[in-house]
């Protein structure tokens, strides 16, 4: 009887779905369309990021602040870039004769610190998964560039203008574009340049 009834409750629902399927295509004249209902759109929640993440992007965002405030940098000077490259602005082409060994010297000091610092505490910190290429960049990257710090600042001590700059060029190309790139990257929240 139970199952009987199911069957008869199976059909009755089956029969009431196809009188409605005939009205929605329109082969029943007796019946007029229901209008299509609006899908409703909900919110997604971007993910959060997890800790581990967000300690990574920490670690990047204060690498970066650190670097420009060794450079005395902001959004229309940039010290170091004057001193060591004789650029007035980023556009600028190098100029030799804004070129200043000392006052190069005293800004790279505070950069080697910051390079060095970085990479003491991205030896204890894992990348995550989606940072994992950027975080290889900054592994073989400033190593190297660290080096041509260390050669900008001896040259500095006692070199030409001439020499300084091509100390600081070579010093410079370590990092462009490939760790201002994978900066970029793990925070786009800020234009690296």
């Amino acid at each position: 009887m139970t199952r009987r009834l199911f069957h008869t409750g199976l059909l009755s629902t089956l029969g009431g779905l196809v009188v409605v399927l005939s009205a929605a295509c329109g082969t029943s004249p007796t019946h007029a369309a229901a209008p299509a209902p609006t899908p409703t759109q909900t919110a997604v929640a971007s993910p959060t990021p997890d800790a581990a993440t967000q300690k990574y992007v920490a670690l990047i965002k204060s690498y970066w602040l650190q670097i420009q405030a060794a450079d005395e940098a902001t959004a229309t000077t940039n010290v170091a870039a004057l001193v060591c490259l004789g650029k007035v602005s980023p556009a600028a082409p190098n100029e030799v004769q804004f070129v200043d060994p000392s006052k190069c010297r005293a800004r790279m000091l505070k950069s080697l610190v910051v390079h060095e610092r970085f990479l003491r505490l991205l030896q204890n910190i894992a990348a995550p998964p989606q940072f994992s290429s950027d975080d290889q960049v900054f592994r073989t990257q400033i190593p190297m560039g660290i080096a041509h710090l260390k050669t900008l600042i001896s040259v500095t001590a006692h070199g030409s203008k001439d020499a300084v700059l091509e100390a600081a060029i070579t010093y410079v190309a370590d990092f462009f574009p490939l760790v201002i790139d994978a900066l970029n990257n793990v925070d786009p929240s800020v234009v690296h340049n």
